[in-house]
């Protein structure tokens, strides 16, 4: 739902899992609407080749926090390794919601401590990028959440713009090495046709 990659899934494809399908008029099945009344504290995806992780947001708006967040935190994390080479960033587009974001290959460690703490690590498995880089810890935080339910019911949200807050982190220019960039694909959006899944059938690009 969000993500600063080139491309349609960070474009329109993410724009339609946020809003939602355009029904009589008005916009309906919103994931992030689905998402902020229940409460939903993650949102792990992947497809991208490529490590993002993005501070509560709703509606385009974050807190940048990582305590008492007000709104789902995202996290892109699909740089597990791949022949197809490294999704890209828009180097033009840096947005106060994105936290930390690379393309170096990586893996992720999740810690569960109890029902208010948990400790995030991003680590790098690379072999493109020297011996001395392997098994490094590169994202390191805690998440820290004493209310739990919907997000609509918490307190008062106060929006923050701090640049300081987000980072890029570019292994490859910092060792001069040429990264190998993955195609990526244009998608189309597909219209709204009914909430029988079986009248998609013959969409091109629709599969089940």
């Amino acid at each position: 739902l969000y993500c600063t990659g080139t491309g349609s899934a960070c474009g329109a494809d993410a724009e339609m899992l946020r809003r939602g399908v355009l029904v009589n008029g008005s916009y309906q099945y919103s994931l992030e609407e689905a998402y902020y009344k229940y409460g939903v504290d993650f949102v792990h995806n992947g497809h991208l080749h490529n490590y993002e992780r993005i501070y509560d947001v709703y509606d385009g708006i974050t807190d940048q926090k990582t305590t008492n967040m007000t709104a789902t935190t995202y996290i892109v994390n699909g740089d597990a390794g791949s022949d197809e080479g490294h999704s890209p960033f828009n180097e033009t587009f840096n947005p106060s919601w994105s936290a930390y974001r690379t393309t170096t290959f990586s893996f992720s460690r999740l810690s569960v401590y109890n029902a208010t703490h948990i400790h995030w690590q991003q680590i790098t498995a690379d072999s493109e990028l020297p011996p001395s880089k392997q098994g490094k810890v590169f994202d390191d935080v805690w998440f820290i959440q004493h209310n739990h339910g919907s997000f609509a019911e918490r307190a008062v949200r106060i929006p923050s713009h701090d640049a300081g807050k987000s980072a890029t982190y570019d292994p490859y220019k910092e060792h001069g090495i040429k990264m190998k960039r993955a195609e990526h694909e244009e998608g189309v959006p597909i219209p709204y046709i009914s909430d029988n899944k079986h009248d998609y059938k013959a969409i091109d690009g629709v599969h089940f």
